[in-house]
């Protein structure tokens, strides 16, 4: 009896650390996976470094609390790592050694620790275990403020109104393209200014040893949204870099600041001014004699009439229009006046012989070229198209002139329906290259013939022109080309 009762005792006590072993089995599973997330199920928590800088996420992205401009790669990079990192090992706090920078994300405390020696990996303590990871991680969350923020916070400019305060002075540019007091700005001198401001770049945190003696502030101004840099001084530990404070705060490149005030003073005096007779695009330009369209489809209206226009002329107007020249006095007596339709108004252009242009929006006088001045002031009708078209007279197969038709032959020269065949052929040469000349055609006049060339191209191109003819004038062969008038060479009203 007593022997069984000891090994009902043993049995007992066995099942007891058997059952025991069994709960810890459930609580510590060997076989569980280890999450080695460093952030466990980050989700955009608040960031809070003990720098600090926080950044918070909202519906429309991270902001910071400084309220500096944050640089989104910079905030994308450390966002990722938290969502991305895994530890490699884990131990006990003291093994991380002495702690550096320390990130809050939410509830969670990561501090950076040592690196573990003969390696790439670091220790990061999370709260209260030291987790060791790849080195990139640790440099990745170990940021400073400035690193978050905004590297370049002119990148905008050329796209925003600029004010620029140097000392006591204030320039103001405004519009696109700029003008400053109403004057417009020397292209040359825009490009430089906004090259110079998109070159400047957050090179190191703040702090200033001494005061700017004459600071100097720069504001962008793109819609509703200010961004604004003031100068406070030679930078702390850099004497080449300016400390500034604004949008972000941290250190620039001297050379890179001064060049932006240089810039501007040059502006300010009259070698700033745009010295080409029309500086912003035409939408339109109205003439003496009549209105020139641009655009998609440009056309001139002559008399009430509308034609086509000649791509060639139309260039050269507007080549003429940018025309840097120089400056020049406003001149007295009559002047030739065109309208110049733009996006933003009307601009008025008074041309005086022989050779100055007054703009009326900032009176400024600029002597130009004499072949430009003579292409400004040519009228409307230098615009209506020249060349009606140009075919190679061996590719014309047929001609129709009222209700007769006559087919090339097998030969060159030869035509069917005709007992002249060399008039025929004379004719189709004429009318192969068809130019409306520069004088203008008479609106009303009676068609005397409907003329029509049939084109077979060798690449397979199959083309008609037509055209009707009057009786010819002294001045040349009125006719109509769909409709507008146009006058062409005194031949074209003869066809065969």
């Amino acid at each position: 009896m007593i022997g069984n009762a000891r090994n009902v005792a043993i049995a007992v006590a066995l099942a007891i650390v058997l059952g025991a072993l069994a709960i810890v089995d459930v609580v510590r599973d060997p076989h569980r996976p280890v999450d080695r997330a460093l952030v466990p199920g980050f989700a955009d928590q608040q960031l809070a470094w003990d720098h600090g800088e926080t950044l918070v996420h909202d519906r429309t992205g991270w902001h910071a609390h400084s309220g500096a401009l944050l640089d989104a790669a910079a905030v994308d990079a450390v966002v990722t790592t938290l969502r991305g990192a895994r530890w490699q090992r884990r131990a006990a706090r003291e093994v991380a050694g002495a702690i550096g920078p320390q990130l809050h994300v939410g509830d969670t405390s990561l501090a950076i620790g040592q690196p573990l020696a003969g390696t790439e990996q670091v220790w990061i303590v999370r709260d209260d275990a030291a987790l060791l990871v790849d080195g990139w991680v640790a440099r990745a969350l170990a940021v400073q403020p400035w690193q978050l923020h905004v590297r370049h916070p002119f990148a905008d400019a050329g796209a925003s109104d600029v004010t620029l305060v140097e000392g006591l002075r204030t320039i103001d540019l405004v519009g696109h393209p700029p003008k400053y007091l109403h004057r417009w700005i020397d292209p040359v001198l825009s490009a430089a200014l906004d090259d110079a401001l998109r070159a400047i770049e957050i090179l190191g945190p703040g702090g200033t040893a001494a005061p700017a003696r004459a600071p100097q502030s720069i504001t962008l101004i793109h819609g509703a949204a200010r961004t604004t840099l003031a100068e406070l001084g030679p930078c702390a530990g850099h004497p080449e870099w300016i400390a500034v404070t604004g949008v972000v705060d941290g250190c620039v490149g001297e050379s890179a600041w001064r060049s932006i005030a240089a810039t501007a003073r040059v502006i300010d005096s009259p070698d700033g001014v745009d010295l080409r007779p029309l500086p912003i695009a035409a939408i339109g330009i109205r003439f003496a004699d009549g209105e020139l369209a641009l655009g998609k489809a440009p056309h001139v209206t002559l008399g009430g009439t509308t034609s086509a226009v000649e791509p060639a002329e139309v260039t050269a107007l507007l080549a003429a229009l940018a025309t840097r020249g120089e400056r020049a006095d406003v001149p007295t007596g009559s002047a030739t006046t065109l309208v110049v339709h733009t996006a933003d108004g009307d601009l008025t252009l008074a041309a005086y012989q022989p050779d100055v242009v007054v703009r009326s929006e900032d009176q400024v006088a600029i002597r130009i070229a004499p072949a430009a001045y003579a292409t400004i002031v040519r009228g409307a009708s230098a615009y209506r198209v020249r060349t009606l078209w140009a075919e190679d007279p061996t590719t014309i197969v047929g001609l129709v002139v009222d209700r007769a038709v006559y087919e090339r032959g097998a030969v060159l020269g030869e035509w069917s329906a005709t007992t002249t065949p060399a008039a025929v052929e004379a004719y189709v040469a004429a009318i192969a290259h068809a130019r409306a000349l520069e004088a203008s055609p008479p609106t009303s006049f009676a068609i005397a013939h409907h003329v029509e060339i049939r084109v077979a191209s060798p690449d397979g191109r199959r083309e008609i022109h037509a055209l009707d003819v009057g009786a010819p004038i002294p001045a040349g062969c009125p006719a109509r080309l769909g409709g507008a008038p146009v006058l062409v060479a005194r031949e074209l009203c003869s066809p065969p």
